[in-house]
Formats: structure tokens, C-alpha cells, sequence
């Protein structure tokens, strides 16, 4: 269900509805499916997940360089920075030391002080010629979900043009439900990332597909 796409200055940023892509009549088992948490990194390391990025552009209309999935209802999420491109973001990375350039996968939380509010942080991205944005890199796991006949139950949100995950907006009862259950070390939880399925990355729709018609378990 897509809702009109609308261009921020230096991010796309393209929202879309929520769907439920699993429901009884797909296949019955799914194999092994990789999940970011854009907090477990910081809690890990000792809450030095998170890190400054800074990126100065000639004015606001000027491109920042930048893919960002919008989604989420608390951060931006980084699908694509262009190779080649003379960008605030390549100039950035260019700049910063290896372990503070901004990667694809990265989540960022915080911009010029603004958090937790996606709709605050594009408005911030759009006004501004300077940015100083808080990153955090991902934690990524791994969940092997056996339906048994059933539905994985996840409200499951994504973007049909740029995506390269989808995002977790609800748990409901069902075998990821059971999961979290058997596994509380490793739980999903909305606003988790579904980065690739069976080991294999794709973009969105190639996500979701896959997820339809994995028909084995794999140990």
C-alpha cells in the first residue's frame, strides 16, 4: 500500500503502508533469517555503539549523497550512499576516520539534536546546510522460524522502490511469537530489520518473496 512518494533534499524518502506478508496459504517453513537491531550494538559495547558524523553542504537544496528508508518510527536507515559521486556524504566519509564513515546498514537516531521522531529528523535534514548526526551501527542475529503449517504473524512494513530490509511493526501470536519464547536472548521486536533470508540479501520485494517460498529448514 503506497503512499505518495516525496523527495527530501539529499535523502529519498518514500512511505509506505503496512502489510502482513504472512498468511496461511504461503509455504509452511521458513529457513534461517538474519534481523539488525539498531540498538544492540550500543548495548553490547557498552553504549559506545553510537557514534558523530558530521556533513556540511553548499545550501539545503544541494543532494546530501545519500539512500535513507524512512519506516521506522525512530530512526533513519541507510540503504544506499552512490559510489562516484562528489557528495557532503562521500566528502564526509572521506574526512572521518574508518571506523566513524557512514556504511549502508548504519542507523542514524539523531540529527543536530533531534531523536526519536523520523518525521522531526527529515524536516531538520531539509533545513539545514549543516548536520551533525548521531550513528549507530547494527547488531545482526540470525532466527531460524519453523511455521508448522501456520503464519510467521509479523506486521511487516517496507520500501517497494529503494528497500533493501523490511521492517518488524508488530509481533502477533505464531511462530515468531514462539521463537522469542524459546530463544529470549535473541527476540524480535518491532522496529527490527529483516536484512536477508536463507543467507541471501536481496532488495525488499526479493525479501519478501523469499520468505513466501522458503519451503525447508535449514540446522
Amino acid at each position: 500500500l503506497a503512499q505518495a512518494q516525496q523527495q527530501a533534499r539529499g535523502c529519498r524518502v518514500e512511505m509506505f503502508g503496512n502489510l502482513c506478508c504472512c498468511t496461511n496459504d504461503e509455504e509452511e517453513r521458513v529457513q534461517n533469517i538474519s534481523l539488525l537491531d539498531q540498538e544492540g550494538y550500543a548495548s553490547t559495547n557498552g553504549g559506545n555503539g553510537t557514534f558523530t558524523f558530521g556533513v556540511v553542504r553548499q545550501g539545503v537544496d544541494a543532494a546530501l549523497g545519500v539512500g535513507l528508508d524512512c519506516l521506522g518510527s525512530r530512526s533513519l536507515y541507510v540503504c544506499s550512499i552512490p559510489a562516484g559521486m562528489d557528495s557532503p556524504i562521500q566528502k564526509a566519509n572521506e574526512r572521518a576516520a574508518r571506523d566513524r564513515q557512514l556504511r549502508v546498514g548504519d542507523f542514524i537516531v539523531e540529527v543536530n539534536g533531534l531523536g526519536d521522531n523520523v518525521p522531526n529528523m527529515i524536516a531538520e535534514i531539509q533545513a539545514r546546510r549543516e548536520l551533525l548526526m548521531r550513528v549507530s551501527r547494527p547488531l545482526e542475529f540470525n532466527i531460524t522460524v519453523d511455521r508448522r503449517g501456520g503464519s510467521l504473524s509479523c506486521g511487516i512494513t517496507y520500501d517497494s522502490k529503494a528497500g533493501i530490509s523490511l521492517v518488524i511493526e508488530t509481533v502477533n501470536p505464531g511462530a515468531v511469537e514462539s521463537w522469542n519464547q524459546d530463544n529470549p536472548d535473541k527476540q524480535v521486536l518491532p522496529g527490527d530489520r529483516i536484512v536477508a533470508v536463507n543467507g541471501k540479501a536481496g532488495n525488499s520485494g526479493q525479501l519478501l518473496e523469499m520468505i513466501k517460498t522458503a519451503d525447508s529448514i535449514v540446522d
